[in-house]
């Protein structure tokens, strides 16, 4: 079986906090796309706990390029993607935790909503899905699947799909 392919086409800004989830996830499975969403690649915009924290001031920010990930079970987040198996992953801005441009521990992740901005990320620099759409990614992989994550800034679709097929798939999927 081969593996699966996760692609974002990252758009966002972590400066711009309305944009909320303004990147795009597309799921491959031996070349048929099989999910798509939209998603965050950009850390928030400011620390929770002091706004005048800015969001470089704390946290790296996902750069452009190719990892692995693996399906996870977290303490905190449940069931979900592992980037690089917890190892360096490059940031597109210097990382004052890590004092260089990568970070460690990076997950894909349901969305951290419950703030006073209902489109909050809730990240530090990990990938997000809103809470509405995540259950329904998820439900595509299992414990200890493995595959490949690219974000790119350019992206082509390897399958022309229209929006009302992407749709019934997912009403069929939470019916059965």
């Amino acid at each position: 079986m081969r593996k699966k392919e996760l692609i974002i086409h990252s758009k966002s800004d972590p400066l711009n906090p309305e944009l909320g989830f303004g990147d795009m996830l597309y799921l491959y499975n031996e070349e048929n796309l099989k999910f798509a969403c939209e998603c965050s690649c950009c850390p928030n915009p400011y620390k929770p706990s002091n706004p005048k924290i800015k969001w470089n001031q704390f946290s790296g920010f996902i750069d452009f390029g190719e990892y692995s990930f693996v399906c996870r079970e977290h303490p905190e987040f449940g069931k979900c993607l592992l980037i690089n198996n917890g190892g360096k992953v490059n940031s597109r801005s210097y990382n004052p935790n890590k004092k260089a441009y990568h970070m460690t521990g990076v997950y894909l992740h349901e969305a951290n909503i419950g703030y006073k901005n209902p489109l909050w990320r809730g990240s530090r620099g990990c990938i997000t899905v809103h809470r509405n759409l995540y259950f329904a990614f998820m439900s595509n992989f299992y414990i200890s699947e493995i595959g490949v994550l690219k974000v790119v800034k350019n992206f082509k679709f390897k399958q022309q799909i229209s929006f009302f097929v992407l749709l019934n798939r997912l009403f069929r999927r939470r019916k059965g």
